[in-house]
């Protein structure tokens, strides 16, 4: 992007567009402009533009449909209505693997399976997990002994070639349930078909637009004129009944599917239509629209509601504040860093100068290596030992380990529907408190009764049939911002604090953000037994560096004290004991006081022994394994658990965890963090 381009865009960011639709406003402007001019409506254009500024539509929970794998997974119980996703290619850490993504999810296979796959469906098709400008997708039959690609007769050598040479993060599916199995079926033509639905308070979908794709449009050959506006024929409910004979099934099928996407306010939904069925290929948070939908008087209305709405809460300093944010990620990116890292990184320098009692010299040392200077007593750092750490620097640079689909757990939202088949292993998630442009939605989510509404009301009556909740940010760490709730004796408290029904929904109705309700987990009675006053975790890192062989690298217990508070933070004075990942014996409790680590053989608050083999050990390793096989995409991985009576529950799942116990890290786990330096 030339100087030009580049000050055109951060003036595009300062008008109100995100990133994403500033560089599609400038690229397509002048398109956008044409079609106005030829469609000859009143305020088009603006309406135009009003929806690509409206980008990201649901916030940051889009990400729950960028991708056809994640489909594969929040939908695991209803895939009758996708296509079958049979195999992963990944390709990572200098290695090549195919990973099944049928029954057997998870576990590797080889080439000959696939071919084998392929002549039993007759028909299979390599497609990009997430859309880019250069992927490519093929289009593989199996007729009368021959292989073809494109149409293409090719042999069964240059088939699994085909393979070896298909990209990372490319899905192969198949189509058997459309009825394109046998060539002869000339007469079964495939037909797309996109179904636009709004869901505006998460909890009532409707269908406010169906259409289908057009192969020319006016003056062009094309029928996509720009990523966001397309050539199409807009159907009424009656007219698509006459073309599908099933459309009513359709229909029935986008409502079902919006409603497990209730953080998605309105999604564009995608269908492969034959003449004996129909399956949906991908769903968009963003959808691509006809560029007549201005006649769609519902769907134009929405898009100047869902304008107002943000215009009222768009103010000067808010639009400074976003061009600075979107300003420092170009400078972060320039310097190999994610935006947040680096200025925690900074962040981390000034504090350091601030608060750590070390001499001037030692700490210019140690920022000159990229240590944070109290790692030089915490590590016993010197000039001949330095290069055996990790340095805070090169870890804050490290971020995302993981690739694109790490979103899966950076918030405990996205997390909760990607591991729905593990749900018996994560607390009940009952509601999500999500606000934007000043308006809270409170949305029901998988495990609160049908017969509760989702509304403050609801919230207060689970709080009295359960006794206890947890509410808490979707996305952040260190327990910042994690409330207790508490209902005792008619009486409510916050973090033990008593307040009034009065206070309580007003903080509630209050949150600013996206904060979900959960229940409460009670520990397993031998952890109560040395401090019972908060629930604490252990801290499983699991490495999956190749896709298929997850192992747990390193497991500790974190102990909440007095001083934590409703968490268990080691930070914030806790206590951590090794834990032997064999046996599960509990070993060298220690806590941290100003950066240094001291042993603390006995809870300060309880007077209780720290010792003693973790409950229920070998279920949570045969568990976290399993569930780390299942997300098999992720390769670095921290899962905080809560040891319950018969089993565990996990909190969240972590992507870049603390580096305090990096001397206690073995040597595999060494090579592992420098292999990606």
């Amino acid at each position: 992007m030339n100087l030009y381009k580049k000050i055109i865009f951060y003036i595009r960011i300062f008008q109100g567009f995100s990133r994403e639709g500033a560089i599609e406003w400038n690229e397509n402007r002048k398109t956008y402009k044409k079609l106005a001019k030829y469609l000859a409506t009143p305020k088009t254009y603006q309406l135009y533009k009003d929806y690509i500024k409206l980008t990201p539509l649901s916030g940051k929970y889009n990400k729950l449909v960028c991708d056809r794998l994640s489909l594969r997974y929040i939908f695991h119980d209803c895939k009758k209505y996708f296509l079958s996703y049979y195999f992963k290619i990944v390709k990572r850490n200098g290695y090549s693997k195919i990973i099944s993504l049928d029954n057997d999810i998870g576990q590797e296979v080889n080439k000959k399976k696939i071919f084998l796959k392929l002549v039993q469906e007759k028909f299979l098709m390599t497609m990009p997990a997430i859309h880019k400008k250069d992927s490519v997708t093929n289009f593989i039959t199996f007729t009368n002994e021959t292989i073809y690609q494109n149409g293409n007769p090719i042999s069964e050598s240059q088939f699994y070639q085909l393979i070896d040479q298909t990209s990372d993060m490319h899905l192969i599916c198949g189509f058997r349930e459309l009825g394109l199995i046998q060539n002869e079926e000339k007469n079964n033509k495939l037909l797309k078909l996109s179904t636009i639905v709004i869901n505006e308070n998460g909890n009532d979908p409707k269908v406010v637009m169906s259409f289908l794709y057009k192969t020319r449009c006016p003056n062009s050959n094309q029928h996509i004129l720009s990523p966001r506006f397309c050539v199409a024929s807009d159907m009424d409910h009656e007219g698509a009944e006459r073309t599908f004979g099933f459309w009513n099934s359709i229909k029935a099928a986008s409502i079902q599917i919006a409603l497990k996407l209730r953080e998605l306010k309105m999604i564009e939904i995608q269908w492969v239509v034959s003449n004996s069925n129909f399956k949906c290929c991908n769903i968009c948070s963003y959808p691509t629209l006809p560029y007549d939908f201005v006649q769609n008087t519902v769907l134009a209305q929405y898009i100047k509601e869902e304008k107002h709405r943000q215009k009222k809460s768009e103010t000067i300093r808010r639009r400074v504040f976003h061009l600075c944010k979107e300003f420092y990620i170009d400078i972060a990116s320039a310097k190999g860093f994610l935006g947040f890292m680096l200025k925690n990184w900074r962040r981390d320098l000034i504090k350091d100068w601030i608060r750590n009692r070390v001499p001037i010299k030692d700490k210019l040392w140690a920022h000159r290596n990229g240590f944070l200077s109290f790692r030089i007593k915490q590590y016993n750092l010197t000039d001949e030992n330095k290069r055996d750490f990790l340095s805070d620097y090169d870890y804050r640079k490290l971020r995302p380990i993981n690739n694109e689909l790490v979103t899966w757990v950076y918030d405990k939202v996205s997390m909760r529907y990607i591991l729905d088949k593990f749900s018996a292993y994560l607390p009940k998630y009952y509601f999500h408190l999500d606000e934007r442009y000043g308006n809270q939605r409170i949305i029901r989510m998988p495990d609160l009764s049908a017969s509760i509404d989702a509304s403050i009301d609801g919230i207060v009556k689970v709080l009295k049939m359960t006794s206890c909740l947890i509410v808490k940010p979707s996305e952040g760490s260190h327990g910042v911002g994690v409330m207790k709730l508490l209902y005792k004796e008619s009486l409510y408290y916050i973090n033990n604090q008593e307040v009034s029904e009065i206070f309580l929904r007003s903080m509630l109705e209050n949150l600013k953000g996206s904060y979900i309700v959960t229940e409460y987990i009670n520990m397993h009675p031998y952890l109560k037994s040395i401090y019972d006053k908060t629930t604490y975790t252990v801290r499983l890192m699991v490495i999956n560096k190749y896709g298929n062989k997850p192992w747990i690298a390193n497991a500790y217990l974190r102990i909440a004290t007095n001083k934590t508070g409703v968490t268990d933070n080691i930070s914030d004075g806790g206590i951590c004991a090794e834990i032997d990942i064999q046996t599960g014996q509990m070993y060298y409790p220690e806590c941290i006081i100003n950066h240094e680590i001291i042993a603390c053989s006995v809870h300060p608050d309880s007077g209780i022994a720290i010792e003693g083999i973790v409950p229920n050990w070998g279920k949570i390793k045969a568990g976290i394994l399993e569930i780390s096989q299942y997300i098999f995409p992720l390769e670095y991985l921290g899962f905080d658990v809560v040891i319950t009576e018969d089993s565990f529950t996990i909190l969240e799942i972590n992507t870049h965890q603390d580096l305090h116990r990096y001397p206690y890290y073995d040597k595999k786990i060494h090579e592992y963090f420098t292999s990606k330096l």
